[in-house]
């Protein structure tokens, strides 16, 4: 048996193309993936404009195709979360929150727009678990108006009231119906 023996500098050259090899390999994955942030993040922005145009649909479309990309993006499914609820497609709504909220346990605002769902669906218990959830990590006003209007809708009007009071207490825009909200209790 013959074993061929190569000098030092052959290795060397050997190892320091490798080298350059997997830098390169390593370069243009990080290229690749820098590609795919921005892709991801023109495809929720062009997403986000097409909601503000009511176009739902199209919306979603871009929503799915940023969470082709990258599918544990939570801003995405809670983005297409938003546009089904304006389809009234609550159901499918409430799964997207569920996925953006199992990569991001503290988004706050898929907790609350869950609620929101759950509420449509007359789910008002489940509802109002979500909206405490989300004003655990932020009160806003918008919440605990929701959360009012699912107390009302379970008949609990003192608690329904306080989290209206509460609403006004921290700003909301919403006077008119809050207050109107009241003078039902």
């Amino acid at each position: 048996m013959v074993i061929e023996l190569r000098k030092n500098s052959d290795y060397n050259i050997s190892a320091d193309q490798n080298q350059i090899k997997i830098e390169e390999i390593i370069q243009e994955s990080e290229d690749k993936k820098q590609q795919n942030i921005k892709q991801s993040e023109r495809l929720l922005n062009e997403g986000w404009a097409l909601n503000n145009l009511n176009k739902y649909q199209e919306a979603i479309e871009c929503y799915d195709k940023a969470i082709s990309i990258n599918p544990k993006n939570d801003l995405a499914w809670s983005n297409k979360g938003w546009a089904l609820n304006s389809l009234n497609k609550y159901q499918e709504a409430i799964e997207c929150y569920d996925k953006a909220i199992s990569f991001n346990p503290k988004y706050d605002f898929a907790w609350n727009n869950k609620g929101y769902a759950l509420h449509k669906l007359q789910k008002y218990y489940d509802a109002i678990s979500c909206y405490d959830q989300a004003l655990s990590f932020r009160i806003l006003p918008l919440r605990l108006q929701r959360k009012a209007d699912s107390l009302f809708e379970l008949g609990k009007k003192a608690e329904a009231k306080q989290c209206y009071l509460a609403a006004l207490e921290n700003g909301s825009n919403d006077k008119n119906y809050i207050q109107e909200q009241l003078s039902k209790l």
